[in-house]
């Protein structure tokens, strides 16, 4: 399920959301990425939705090296590699970072350099029972179980904004894989300001029938 600094995370108040799609130049056929990074000079948020044993792929089209760790879901949900070492802890400019999701749920790849002067969150839905969507925004997603074989429900977050509403704030790439907009709450995540917590905008989103709809 965004943030100024989404942590799942989506942490601070609103956020600008963006999802790039990137050519790995090189020897050989150009290599299209689903997604770029650039850690030195801007952050990416964005919420895949894949398949289990599907993959999600990152480009670090920046000019320095970004180091990538899990920030927040449930361990073991996706693996990744830059192609030399699983579960690397850098990732080189230039390199492409193959993230697969390996059991249903939540989790989110956080990508920024030790300065921590642009944080890109990466919150990865994984589908354990078919029928993936496209990605979404930037923001705060978790799954919970259900007794269905389909997708289980998706809980999305965003940092409250300062002003507004959460429906007017909202970014509009959450509404992914068909998922209407609106139906946004006010709650607490622990998430929030660098796991300090905070108040967050909140949704849940869930699988029926042959499309997600909100709950």
């Amino acid at each position: 399920m965004t943030h100024r600094k989404l942590r799942f995370g989506l942490g601070g108040a609103a956020a600008s959301f963006v999802l790039v799609a990137g050519t790995v130049l090189g020897a050989g056929p150009a290599f299209a990425a689903d997604a770029n990074v650039d850690c030195g000079t801007s952050a990416t948020f964005s919420s895949p939705t894949i398949n289990s044993g599907s993959s999600f792929t990152i480009l670090n089209a920046g000019s320095v090296s970004c180091n990538v760790s899990q920030s927040g879901g449930t361990p073991g949900v996706v693996t990744w590699t830059d192609g030399t070492t699983s579960g690397t802890s850098t990732l080189a400019s230039g390199a492409t970072l193959t993230v697969t999701g390996a059991s249903g749920g939540l989790a989110t790849l956080l990508i920024t350099t030790s300065a921590r002067s642009f944080d890109s969150y990466f919150n990865f839905f994984v589908l354990s029972g078919g029928g993936g969507g496209g990605g979404g925004g930037g923001s705060s997603s978790s799954s919970s179980s259900s007794g269905s074989t389909g997708p289980t429900p998706i809980f999305q977050q965003f940092g409250l904004p300062a002003s507004g509403t959460c429906d007017e704030a909202a970014p509009a790439d959450l509404d992914w894989a068909g998922v209407p907009s609106g139906g946004w709450g006010i709650s607490w995540a622990q998430w929030m300001n660098d796991g300090n917590g905070g108040a967050v905008c909140t949704r849940t989103v869930s699988y029926v029938g042959t499309g997600w709809t909100i709950n």
